[in-house]
C-alpha cells in the first residue's frame, strides 16, 4: 500500500497494520429509578466486574468479563442511565489498519472486523443471555424504570462531547425521561428497542446474532498491528527485543506489538 499511495519503502512488512485486535462490547441500557443513580460529586462509574469462563470449544479460560455500568455519560441524561456490559476479554476476530492517503493528518482506515470469528460471535450472543438472566432477577428489576438495547452509535459519541448544547439537549430529555414516562418508553423502543423485542431475542438466536454483529463495539484495548513473532512469520514485524525488522535502532513499544490480545485491561501491560 506504500508504493500505491506513493511512499518511499524503507522496509518491506507486510505485517503493519495487519493483525489488529480489541475487547468486543454489547450492553444492554437501563434507565434507572431515582434511587439507584450515582450520588453527585461520585467519579467512579464501575465499582466491579465478573470474571468468567465462557467453556466455548478452542476458547482461552478467563475469557470473558461482565460489568455493571453505573453511569452512562456526563451529562443529565447519561448520570441516569446506565448498563450491563458484557465483553469477550481473549478475542480471535482481526482486523486491519490501511492507509487513507500520503498524508500524515489523515486517518486511517480501520476495520475492527468485530465477531467474524465465530467463536467471538458464539460468546457474545451467550453473554447478552447472561445479561438478560441477570437483569429479569428482581433485586436487579426493582432499580430499573426501563431495559433498552444499547449500542455506541455516532449520536451517542456527538453527545458525549462536553459543550453547552450537549447539556441542555440531555437535561431536556432527562427530565422528559422521568416526568413523561409514555416519552421515554416510546422513544427507547422506536429507536432501540426494548423490553419486547429483548424477549423476542430471546427465543431466536438469529436475532440475538445479527443485534451482536451491528452493535458490537470496541473496548479502546486495539492491540496487535505491529506485532512480534519469529524469523519464520512472515506477518511479525518485530523481534523478541522490539525491534523493526531491516530497520536500525527502530523499535516499538505499545501494545501494537503483543501477538495475540491480553484477557485483560491493555492498560497496565503497556
Amino acid at each position: 500500500q506504500l508504493k500505491r499511495l506513493g511512499i518511499e519503502v524503507v522496509a518491506d512488512r507486510p505485517g503493519v497494520g495487519e493483525n489488529l485486535t480489541d475487547h468486543p462490547h454489547i450492553a444492554v441500557g437501563a434507565h434507572f429509578k431515582k434511587s439507584a443513580r450515582l450520588k453527585p460529586g461520585q467519579r467512579r462509574h464501575i465499582f466491579l466486574g465478573v470474571r468468567y469462563s465462557s467453556n466455548h470449544a478452542g476458547c482461552h479460560p478467563g475469557d470473558m468479563l461482565l460489568m455493571p455500568v453505573n453511569r452512562a455519560g456526563w451529562h443529565p441524561l447519561g448520570k441516569a442511565m446506565g448498563a450491563l456490559n458484557v465483553c469477550v476479554n481473549k478475542s480471535y476476530s482481526r482486523g486491519t489498519v490501511m492507509l487513507k492517503s500520503a498524508v500524515q493528518t489523515d486517518e486511517p482506515i480501520v476495520d475492527l472486523n468485530f465477531a467474524s470469528d465465530g467463536r467471538d460471535l458464539m460468546r457474545l450472543v451467550d453473554g447478552f443471555r447472561r445479561i438478560c438472566k441477570i437483569m429479569q432477577s428482581p433485586d436487579v428489576q426493582q432499580h430499573v424504570n426501563t431495559w433498552f438495547l444499547a449500542g455506541y452509535s455516532d449520536e451517542a459519541r456527538a453527545l458525549s462531547v462536553r459543550k453547552p448544547s450537549n447539556w441542555v439537549k440531555t437535561a431536556t430529555a432527562a427530565y422528559l425521561f422521568d416526568y413523561a414516562p409514555f416519552f421515554r418508553e416510546t422513544l427507547l423502543k422506536r429507536k432501540f428497542g426494548t423490553t419486547d423485542r429483548i424477549q423476542a431475542m430471546l427465543g431466536n438466536e438469529e436475532l440475538i446474532a445479527d443485534w451482536v454483529k451491528q452493535s458490537v463495539w470496541s473496548g479502546w484495548h486495539v492491540s496487535g498491528t505491529c506485532k512480534m513473532g519469529a524469523d519464520s512469520d512472515p506477518l511479525a514485524v518485530l523481534d523478541a527485543e522490539c525491534r523493526v525488522r531491516g530497520v536500525q535502532g527502530l523499535r516499538v513499544v505499545d501494545a501494537s506489538i503483543m501477538p495475540t490480545i491480553v484477557a485483560a485491561n491493555t492498560n497496565i501491560t503497556t
